[in-house]
């Protein structure tokens, strides 16, 4: 990833909890890091040269931390410390180091306005109007694939309720892609507030927590849901963004659909689900505009014709499976060579 170096500064007295905080957050690419055992050699240091961010023991505060635009964190073991330190933010001195860099990340970016690269990422919607096609099951499919052939993917959840848990676990304790709506509009660095909440499956694979509530993602407006994805696609960050949509027709999917480079719609043998997805392919309002981008998968294929109404190009077929462990069959088919097709090749 694209990296934007923090200048930061650790001060606090207890040199072996320094030196194992300075270690643990120095194989984080984004820190230049300085550390200090008394306020003394911290002014001394800082009247020569600037520091973006200070964590600092509350023993060890001094003024001059947030009058020189530098951004404070107290880093306490108990709330009666902050008395006295003026409000700065904290965090819990003793967690784990992965949610230090969070935070930096996190303050940093509120105080920064960050520049969008020049070029987006490829955003592929994942849509079926039928329930049980194995829709995010294709989208993680699609992601994993996109990742293990070396393009950073991002995937990102619009169902209302959210099915992908069992391969891609929430961190509750990490703010998700609420935090970066909640902040449209505002000057901040967006690709810096990505990065302090990202998660990682696997190498190049990336994804958000969820939205907070259902409601977070309905009072979405159409420039609100636009406005998003351009932070996302131009943050920098990422080649490929899969977006993992819900089975309606609501004005949510279709502001999705309208922006998505390509469009996978899932389809699976059965009566039912064929009727569903020729009635949706009948909706000539929506496929006026989006059909060239849609691809058709047959997921559970048995190997016997499906009758789809509409000149949608069939691009690959994923056979039934018995593996019971999703976690487990997703990875096994992201490796297979017959699903190549939701790989790289998918982007030509």
């Amino acid at each position: 990833m694209n990296i934007d170096m923090i200048r930061l500064a650790i001060v606090d007295s207890d040199r072996l909890y320094l030196s194992r905080i300075t270690q643990a957050l120095q194989s984080y690419q984004e820190f230049e890091i300085a550390a200090f055992t008394t306020i003394e050699t911290f002014r001394e240091a800082s009247d020569k040269s600037h520091f973006d961010v200070i964590l600092f023991a509350p023993a060890l505060y001094d003024p001059c931390m947030t009058e020189r635009n530098m951004i404070a964190i107290a880093m306490i073991t108990d709330q009666s410390e902050l008395s006295g330190l003026g409000g700065v933010p904290y965090v819990d001195k003793y967690q784990k180091a992965s949610r230090f860099y969070q935070e930096i990340l996190s303050r940093f970016s509120e105080h920064h306005a960050g520049m969008a690269s020049d070029s987006a990422a490829r955003l592929i919607a994942v849509y079926s109007p039928v329930g049980g096609a194995g829709k995010t099951t294709v989208a993680l499919l699609c992601a994993t694939r996109m990742a293990g052939e070396g393009k950073r993917t991002l995937y990102v959840n619009f169902e209302n309720i959210a099915s992908c848990e069992y391969y891609l676990p929430q961190d509750q304790s990490i703010k998700g892609i609420s935090e970066i709506a909640a902040s449209i509009g505002e000057q901040i660095d967006f690709g810096m507030k990505i990065r302090s909440l990202l998660q990682t499956r696997k190498e190049n694979l990336y994804y958000l927590n969820h939205f907070d509530s259902p409601n977070d993602l309905l009072a979405m407006s159409d420039k609100d849901v636009e406005e998003l994805l351009h932070i996302l696609a131009f943050s920098g960050l990422f080649d490929v963004i899969v977006l993992d949509m819900g089975s309606t027709l609501v004005p949510l999917n279709i502001k999705l659909f309208s922006l998505a480079d390509i469009i996978l719609l899932i389809a699976r043998p059965g009566e039912s689900a064929i009727e569903k997805i020729n009635k949706f392919l009948a909706q000539t309002y929506i496929l006026n505009d989006i059909s060239y981008k849609m691809r058709l998968v047959i997921n559970f294929d048995t190997n016997h014709t499906i009758p789809i109404s509409a000149q949608i190009p069939v691009i690959g077929k994923i056979g039934t499976y018995q593996n019971p462990d999703g976690e487990q069959l997703i990875a096994d088919l992201a490796r297979s060579a017959s699903l190549s097709f939701l790989g790289n090749s998918l982007l030509e």
